[in-house]
């Protein structure tokens, strides 16, 4: 049962009940989980040692121990400090403890256990909101309403978290200091002050440096501010959306957008989506974002190219004349994600092109090797083609080993496609079943 243990704890909890006194059996335990305190012996409960290894191994484990220790301060605080989420374990006289809660505050941050008196006092709540997280503001939200409107507390606490603007008075949502040193650690604690910083630039400007989510929270007027949108698209392009739809048709708000994000396109004006220099610029980003283009400028083959040499997805939007543009075609194939859940199999070029560029024996041997799971769709002569076939084996191969990207297909399963004549060939039979394919160079 020992050696059971020591591999697997959750035996533990079905161990006879004169092993669950056993010390060397309840450290083994306890040593891969703590959580396997709950099964002890209650004696064994009152062990220090064996709670306190349980409680390093799991904070949470000290739910499981003797009242009397979970109001031992060494235990306590050896909970405390592997798991924050033990203070609900912590015993009531701890809660009620200055000095020792003073200490796990200034570990912790974490107020909301603490015993409501205690949430009254300055010192705790100062401890708690300096050493607060970067959540929600949590700490601060718990603590007393009279502190709420304490300057030197709120300053601390927005200063250590943004979000603690959220519960901090009213009245001091409006003073510009607090507020900026809210939006300073986190931008987006923007939404949380008054109307009128929402319209201050400066508070505004250091939001959006530091969250672009901040712009918006920004009042309408200065969503049509230039230098805060870019300052806001800089940090992260798709904060375009929330730009006042003025500024989606500024050329040059546009091209810094798109230069980082080409998918940031779908946000601009319909008339910098039929502008070409944008377009491309998108494009050559982002290939997709040709979806978001005019539909003149789906047909421009510069644009198609463009958007094709950065990802082969893009045919899939282009005008559906360059199915049939082989140099736009082969490009496509050389560069399509393919993983199924971005490039689904009817999607691929081989199953979108006509008849004519199907029979092109180049593009079919680059489709395989992209996807060998497409030797299914190609014609019965390439189905007889031995380097095509060994490429299909090939690349499924290289990607058996992730299902998601490999359509479920290994390479046995893909030798069913190739010819009667190639499922004889003893060659191909045993590449299917013993391929190593660590590098296709060979078979170019």
């Amino acid at each position: 049962m020992l050696s059971l243990i020591r591999k697997k704890a959750e035996a533990f909890q079905y161990a006879d009940a004169s092993l669950k006194k056993d010390r060397a059996v309840v450290l083994a335990a306890i040593n891969q989980k703590g959580e396997m305190l709950e099964y002890v012996d209650d004696e064994v409960k009152k062990d220090k040692d064996v709670v306190l290894q349980a409680v390093r191994n799991s904070g949470r484990a000290l739910s499981f121990a003797d009242e009397s220790l979970k109001n031992d301060k060494d235990v306590a605080l050896a909970a405390l400090m592997q798991d924050h989420w033990a203070f609900s374990a912590v015993g009531d006289s701890l809660k009620k403890d200055k000095k020792f809660m003073l200490t796990c505050m200034q570990k912790t941050g974490e107020l909301e256990y603490v015993d409501a008196s205690l949430k009254k006092d300055k010192d705790i709540v100062l401890a708690a909101v300096k050493s607060s997280g970067n959540g929600m503001g949590d700490s601060f939200k718990h603590a007393d309403p009279i502190f709420k409107k304490d300057v030197e507390i709120v300053k601390a606490a927005v200063s250590k978290n943004g979000y603690s603007l959220e519960y901090v008075d009213s009245a001091m949502k409006k003073d510009k200091d607090i507020v900026l040193a809210a939006v300073t650690k986190h931008g987006a604690a923007l939404q949380f002050a008054n109307d009128l910083l929402k319209n201050d630039k400066d508070v505004v400007l250091a939001a959006v440096k530091q969250s672009s989510q901040a712009l918006e929270y920004a009042s309408p007027r200065l969503k049509k501010d230039k230098e805060i949108v870019l300052a806001a698209i800089q940090l992260y392009p798709a904060a375009l959306a929330y730009a006042d739809d003025l500024l989606k048709k500024d050329k040059a708000i546009i091209l810094a957008a798109v230069k980082q994000d080409g998918y940031t396109l779908k946000y601009a004006d319909i008339s910098l989506r039929n502008n070409k220099e944008v377009v491309l610029a998108a494009v050559k980003t982002t290939g997709e974002a040709i979806q978001f283009a005019s539909s003149p400028l789906k047909k421009d083959r510069e644009i198609v190219l463009a958007a094709v040499k950065q990802s082969g997805d893009a045919l899939y939007y282009a005008d559906k004349k360059f199915l049939a543009d082989r140099d736009v075609v082969l490009y496509a194939i050389k560069n399509m994600d393919m993983a199924p859940t971005v490039s689904p199999m009817s999607n691929h070029p081989i199953n979108l092109i006509g008849k004519p560029l199907k029979q092109d024996r180049e593009l079919v041997l680059r489709s395989v090797m992209t996807r060998g799971s497409l030797l299914g769709d190609v014609g019965k002569a390439f189905r007889n083609d031995r380097q095509i076939v060994r490429m299909a084996i090939r690349d499924t191969y290289s990607l058996a080993e992730d299902w998601e990207s490999s359509d479920g297909m290994t390479p046995e399963n893909v030798i069913r496609f190739a010819s009667p004549e190639l499922r004889k060939d003893k060659q191909i039979i045993l590449e299917a079943i013993k391929t190593d394919a660590n590098d296709k160079k060979g078979y170019y």
